[in-house]
């Protein structure tokens, strides 16, 4: 079985991308290395090396349009083969695509968690001040403030802060972890 030359060009530009076509016949001998290596002796084992292969590949159920699984020789209608290849490059698409958000999920994720860390760090003790801002003794939040007669002012009760941050760190570590 002859070579034709289209296939030496082919295999001229697969070697070397920057190669003159002229050169063909100045790269004969490693041409023909290749095509003995993989089609064997002048292409004669072109069928058993690449289309018996290429013929055996296997089609998951979910690529036929008659919803069992399958080898691409077996595929004798253009509709059916069509419908394979669109399945196969809309799975490509999808893993990409799936693959693009978990990178972007993860990298919001980190940003997220570096913001509440730093955020943690800048308040302090007295940052509850503002839910204890009532000026009147009967608007003043008695849970987590005290009210002062003297200065007729609610307050942060003192044990409250320590309490609240003492049941925040907990939270807090746990959604870090995670």
């Amino acid at each position: 079985m002859a070579v034709a030359t289209e296939t030496r060009l082919a295999l001229l530009k697969a070697l070397d991308p920057t190669a003159d076509v002229s050169k063909l016949s100045d790269k004969a001998t490693e041409i023909d290395g290749q095509i003995t290596k993989l089609y064997g002796k002048n292409g004669g084992e072109v069928k058993t090396k690449v289309w018996d292969k290429f013929k055996s590949i296997q089609i998951p159920k979910e690529a036929t349009l008659d919803n069992e699984p399958t080898t691409l020789k077996k595929l004798d209608d253009l509709n059916k083969l069509w419908f394979a290849s669109f399945f196969h490059k809309a799975k490509l698409i999808q893993e990409k695509a799936a693959r693009a958000h978990q990178k972007e999920t993860e990298k919001t994720k980190t940003a997220d968690n570096n913001k509440e860390a730093g955020a943690a760090e800048n308040k302090k003790d007295g940052d509850k001040k503002d839910e204890c801002k009532a000026t009147e003794e009967d608007k003043c939040d008695k849970t987590k403030c005290d009210w002062n007669a003297e200065k007729k002012q609610c307050k942060v009760k003192e044990g409250a802060v320590i309490i609240s941050a003492a049941i925040k760190a907990p939270v807090l570590l746990a959604f870090l972890i995670l």
